[in-house]
């Protein structure tokens, strides 16, 4: 899923369609929302246009003015689950079975594509990267789709350098001198370099609980992975981070079993982490979390972490320490 600023057109795309999802996309590009019975003839069925409607939605072609389509895929698989046994309905072939769903009135129509040349599409693009991390060096792009290689970005940085639009200089320890920031960046870690080193995180700033994937999350692209006990962290999907004012505080790996903290347990922050944890599972934000391993070792065996979990919230069990949503 890639979100979008509504005043930036959307990169071109180039991958084929099948004929006849390209004769009906022919249809939509005129302008204009139409539903699927809006665009049945006698040679193509609602049925089959709402079919090719979603193989363009999947390849970034339409989309809608709602939810509704979403819903309604999703209620879809739902009742395809709970449906009790039928001998007749399992004789009928799956699209028929489809069709006995209820029409709909969702309404489809083109996105908006940037019909720039190749070169300004680029400088465009560089631009987005430029605002989402404010200081951009080849590590950060390594993990982004919106410019292929930093190679390519490179002659538009140091066009946008001697313009005086950014600035390059060593901002960032450990991450070469090829590094390109906004002037109001450069500006806020002046202010950050006046803290001591190795200060606790600003008291006032959030918690912020992340996909370890989430282009947010400067650790295992832009910025390497600090030391923690147990085995490295990884951006694999399904791993979470916890930061607060941009320092790692912990990392939770896929399946929600080992915990690896970067702080002593007692620390205030610490504490404050596990809470938000326990908050975001209560919210049902993210599903129920069973904690059997912190910093590499069993859980049971990390005694001053195990009270800081249970003040949480957590409940002591046998693998380690639990969480559920409460009811």
């Amino acid at each position: 899923v890639q979100l979008w600023p509504s005043d930036v057109g959307l990169p071109g795309l180039t991958e084929p369609l099948d004929p006849s999802v390209t004769r009906l996309f022919e249809r939509l590009i005129d302008g204009g929302a139409w539903r699927a019975a809006d665009l049945a003839d006698d040679s193509l069925t609602a049925i089959e246009a709402e079919r090719l409607l979603w193989e363009l939605a999947w390849a970034g072609r339409i989309s809608t003015d709602s939810f509704a389509a979403v819903r309604q895929w999703c209620g879809q698989a739902v009742r395809h689950r709970v449906r009790g046994p039928n001998p007749r309905r399992r004789a009928l072939p799956r699209t028929i079975v489809l069709s006995t769903l209820p029409a709909t009135g969702i309404r489809w129509s083109t996105l908006p594509r940037s019909q720039l040349h190749q070169v300004d599409q680029l400088v465009q693009d560089v631009g987005l990267l430029l605002g989402r991390h404010g200081v951009l060096t080849k590590p950060a792009t390594a993990g982004e789709t919106i410019v292929p290689s930093f190679a390519q970005a490179y002659p538009v940085l140091a066009a946008l350098e001697e313009r005086g639009a950014i600035r390059r200089g060593y901002f960032v320890e450990g991450l070469g001198g090829a590094q390109f920031a906004l002037p109001g960046a450069v500006e806020r870690l002046r202010e950050e370099r006046e803290q001591p080193a190795g200060s606790p995180p600003d008291p006032a700033g959030p918690l912020i609980l992340l996909a370890s994937c989430d282009p947010a999350n400067p650790y295992g692209a832009a910025l390497a992975w600090p030391p923690l006990d147990g085995h490295r962290p990884n951006r694999s999907a399904g791993s979470m981070v916890l930061l607060a004012s941009g320092e790692l505080i912990a990392y939770l790996e896929r399946g929600a079993h080992t915990l690896m903290v970067a702080r002593q347990s007692g620390d205030p922050i610490v504490r404050e982490a596990f809470g938000c944890l326990a908050s975001k599972v209560d919210a049902g934000r993210i599903p129920e979390i069973t904690i059997e391993r912190i910093n590499g070792r069993p859980a049971l065996e990390m005694r001053p972490y195990g009270v800081d979990l249970t003040d949480a919230g957590f409940a002591m069990i046998p693998q380690g320490f639990r969480k559920r949503r409460r009811a």
